[in-house]
């Protein structure tokens, strides 16, 4: 396993032909208080996404055959309204928690606009939004849960970084698994991106921090994030419970996330597990 607990000649990017950034965040290692390992976190249990408005036939019988169940819309009406998810025939659930609620990230900081800021802005005060969309999780049924925003980086990368956080994956893993998104996110998407960003606002040249919100997922950033709300909160988990996650919900979100050592074998992404139980 390696240091973010990728399994040997796995890959955790699900090609499909409408998204840039679904991810499965299986096969990351799960520490206790000691620090020792207890388990990984579960193959096609969570997965992270970008947008889902441009899923082909192809797309949506993959997911099918992955047994997702659960999508998990963390974007505003305005966004909704632009770009519907497309998931005609998918026998799923669909849970709407805007994150940012009709705020834009322009409106939500004050100042300096850039991620480190943003990401500040969204723990202090979108906490409430963010535990509701781990509680969904943690409370899903059996089969696949797809969390996503726009991009699957900012909002996304939030609620699956405490999410991880809450059940003992180590921060670098969670780290790199956030830092994954630029390098999907580049090309044809951030251009696109980064196009209707300008078409938002006067001149050719977008500020700096625009551009890092828009196309950039700096590990360091997330890491000094985590970093502050567990120096304030003792832990991600009693960041959760502050705002509204339960007890009953982390006990819920880690038997559903995680895969305890005894039960852990070699298995490649794609996997369908059910709700407490290994089915290989």
């Amino acid at each position: 396993m390696s240091a973010t607990g990728s399994l040997p000649g796995t890959d955790r990017l699900i090609a499909l032909e409408g998204t840039y950034n679904l991810r499965d965040t299986g096969g990351y290692p799960v520490l206790d208080a000691a620090g020792a390992v207890v388990g990984r976190t579960r193959w096609g249990v969570l997965l992270r996404s970008d947008a889902l408005h441009r899923l082909s036939e192809g797309d949506l019988a993959d997911l099918a055959r992955r047994g997702v169940r659960l999508v998990v819309d963390l974007r505003d009406e305005r966004e909704l309204l632009a770009a519907p998810n497309r998931l005609d025939g998918l026998d799923v659930q669909v849970a709407h928690l805007p994150v940012l609620g009709e705020a834009s990230p322009a409106t939500l900081v004050t100042g300096r606009i850039d991620l480190a800021t943003l990401y500040d802005a969204m723990v202090d005060q979108r906490g409430e939004a963010l535990a509701r969309a781990v509680a969904v999780l943690a409370r899903a049924g059996d089969g696949a849960s797809i969390v996503h925003c726009t991009a699957g980086k900012d909002r996304t990368g939030l609620v699956v970084a405490l999410a991880l956080r809450a059940v003992g994956v180590p921060v670098e893993a969670v780290a790199a698994d956030y830092g994954r998104s630029a390098e999907h996110l580049a090309g044809d998407w951030a251009r696109e991106a980064l196009a209707a960003a300008s078409s938002l606002g006067p001149g050719d040249e977008l500020p700096p921090g625009v551009v890092e919100i828009v196309t950039a997922s700096p590990e360091p950033v997330l890491t000094a994030l985590l970093a502050r709300v567990e120096a304030e909160h003792g832990s991600a988990a009693a960041y959760l419970v502050a705002h509204g996650l339960t007890d009953d919900d982390l006990a819920a979100l880690r038997a559903r996330l995680v895969e305890p050592a005894e039960q852990a074998v070699d298995a490649s992404p794609g996997t369908i597990p059910t709700l407490v139980e290994d089915p290989r």
